[in-house]
């Protein structure tokens, strides 16, 4: 199971859209281990970037790359608006 969210900030979006839901995530964790909860599968907590696409023109890059909707090297071929591109170490750690 995976959740979390991603710190994006976009106009009018609310000043606590993505980073509430990357907390309330490790929130909801500490519950759980509080409870002695249980998992029969793996639990994942991500915190994404550029998720509205407001830099490279492509929403939800860090879902689709997690989901394989789209590739590492297709994530490198993305452009900003200023021609630059993600690249291996730097930019395209975050995504």
């Amino acid at each position: 199971m995976v959740t979390g969210s991603c710190l994006d900030f976009v106009p009018d979006g609310g000043a606590f859209d993505g980073p509430f839901g990357v907390v309330s995530s490790f929130a909801a964790l500490d519950e759980l281990r509080a409870r002695r909860a249980t998992f029969t599968k793996p639990l994942a907590i991500v915190n994404f970037g550029d998720e509205e696409g407001a830099r490279f023109g492509l929403a939800c890059v860090g879902s689709r790359l997690t989901s394989g909707q789209l590739t590492v090297e297709q994530a490198y071929r993305l452009t900003d608006g200023e021609g630059d591109h993600p690249t291996p170490g730097g930019e395209g750690r975050r995504l």
